[in-house]
């Protein structure tokens, strides 16, 4: 709680020192932040969705020392974190569940008919040891089962269900380039379908099911300063990709969440890079944008208190929440804070 307090108490005398500038940070901003209970520990490249009015974090990257790839460490057992944290808002409390059969980082998780599916995910740093595995999580039983693999190893990607369908976008099969990957898997049968490939290939990309449609926004193309804004729209019902407005700030390793109407994309790596860092460093961004799909346009909603990226988002409808992440870029200062924010 203390570090919470610091980090607001010194945005609070920065404001008090400049009012021009609050007044011009309320009048292009819109929401409010505030901080629920700290999760059981940090994460980072985990997987964020909500379920029957929770919130899951589950897997990451444990960032044991998060060391060079010279290091002797490195390669030496599983990088990726097993854990399921389920949050619940109304009580403000988070308890530990079953863990995932085998450590995962840079996953992402979408709901279906009261369980949690998730696939591919790195098992070591930095982006190596790729997987094919599927999963699924039911709460009720607190368990996991493996479904069908995907037929390409692949972490980083991003997925969404519309239609009873799961759709996974894009990743990377390791380094250095992304792909443009793009399949459907059927729970109903347990298989997998090609198809329509994405416009450009990208990995730590966002994305969003909005009424029957598919939003992709933001990812990089190369390494963590290679990102992109742009904005592509899939239709499961035509197979068809379009443009939309892109996303104003170019970014990657950020959440991307469905609240209030509004696609939300908050966060994101990596504004400016820490030359003298030895493996990542630099400021991540605290921007918080979002597309309103109704007029093809993009907002300016209130920042981030300090910014953060590995990090994803959810939203039970009643606000939208970011927990965890990194405070800086390249895995760097975990967190284990949860944010809330709350348009009226």
């Amino acid at each position: 709680m203390g570090r919470r307090l610091a980090v607001s108490l010194s945005i609070a005398v920065a404001f008090a020192c400049a009012p021009s500038v609050l007044s011009t940070a309320l009048a292009q901003d819109r929401g409010s932040w505030s901080v629920g209970s700290v999760m059981p520990s940090g994460t980072g490249d985990s997987g964020v969705v909500a379920l029957d009015g929770k919130i899951y974090v589950m897997g990451g990257s444990t960032f044991r020392a998060h060391v060079l790839k010279t290091s002797s460490d490195m390669g030496s057992g599983t990088w990726g974190s097993t854990v399921n944290y389920e949050y619940d808002p109304a009580a403000d409390k988070w308890r530990e569940r079953a863990p995932l059969p085998i450590g995962l980082s840079h996953i992402n998780l979408v709901a279906l008919n009261h369980k949690i599916y998730t696939f591919g995910g790195f098992t070591n740093l930095v982006h190596v040891d790729p997987q094919k595995v599927a999963l699924v999580y039911d709460p009720a039983a607190d368990k996991w089962d493996q479904l069908a693999p995907m037929s390409t190893a692949l972490g980083a990607t991003g997925v969404a269900e519309v239609g009873g369908k799961i759709h996974v976008f894009g990743g990377r099969p390791g380094e250095p380039l992304p792909v443009n990957f793009h399949e459907i898997y059927d729970p109903a049968t347990n298989t997998w379908a090609k198809s329509s490939p994405m416009p450009m290939a990208r990995d730590h990309l966002g994305v969003v099911a909005i009424d029957g449609k598919i939003h992709i926004v933001g990812g990089r193309s190369k390494g963590q300063t290679d990102n992109v804004g742009d904005h592509d729209i899939y239709d499961p019902a035509t197979d068809q990709w379009s443009k939309a407005a892109p996303m104003p700030t170019p970014r990657s390793g950020g959440a991307a969440v469905y609240y209030h109407g509004l696609l939300m994309y908050l966060g994101g790596e990596c504004r400016k890079p820490d030359p003298n860092a030895k493996f990542g460093g630099g400021e991540a961004f605290d921007e918080n944008e979002a597309y309103d799909p109704k007029t093809n346009t993009w907002l300016t909603l209130t920042k981030l208190p300090i910014g953060r990226q590995a990090v994803g988002a959810a939203s039970d409808g009643a606000a939208a929440y970011v927990p965890g992440g990194t405070l800086r870029c390249g895995g760097l200062s975990l967190t284990d804070q949860m944010l809330v924010f709350r348009l009226k």
